[in-house]
């Protein structure tokens, strides 16, 4: 609200330089793009960070930039939580329609986030420089099926659905 908005065309020299243009007077930058893509487009965090150092910028991709076999995945929050295996515990026993969740990993991911950001704010008040934050969206649903996990793990049980009973 009271916001203003432009659209940047980052394939194109002129968009880059208006986009390092705004860094420069930027705090931080949050995008979920393929770990790939910022990087392909010249604007990997180190590359912001020459532009100013105090820059926090927040990753939110698919499963993170670590190197693995699904860096590069992309996808939306529903088939995502279903990679992870959220959707698992979702409905109700021996009902043969299967249950689509909303899209909440979305801002589950975003809320982990925000603390990671809120943390780099207070190391950047004390060190002076920003940080890049690499959060897995995935990785985030894992804190919504902890107690199904933690039973497989310590006891061997396989969760199934769960109905509208919540442990």
């Amino acid at each position: 609200r009271g916001k203003l908005g432009i659209t940047l065309d980052l394939t194109m020299a002129e968009g880059v330089e208006l986009y390092l243009r705004l860094v420069r007077g930027a705090d931080i930058i949050v995008e979920n793009f393929a770990p790939r893509v910022m990087p392909g487009l010249g604007l990997s965090y180190e590359r912001l960070a020459e532009e100013n150092p105090r820059i926090i910028m927040a990753s939110l991709s698919a499963a993170g930039a670590t190197e693995g076999p699904w860096r590069d995945l992309v996808t939306y929050g529903p088939s995502l939580s279903a990679l992870y295996g959220a959707k698992s515990v979702q409905g109700y026993l021996g009902d043969p329609h299967p249950r689509e969740d909303t899209a909440d990993l979305d801002p589950t991911a975003a809320a982990h986030g925000f603390v990671a950001i809120c943390a780099a704010l207070e190391y950047r008040e004390r060190s002076g420089r920003g940080q890049h934050v690499d959060i897995a969206q995935g990785e985030a649903t894992m804190q919504r099926i902890a107690e199904p996990l933690l039973d497989y793990m310590f006891n061997g049980r396989v969760a199934t659905t769960q109905g509208n009973r919540y442990p």
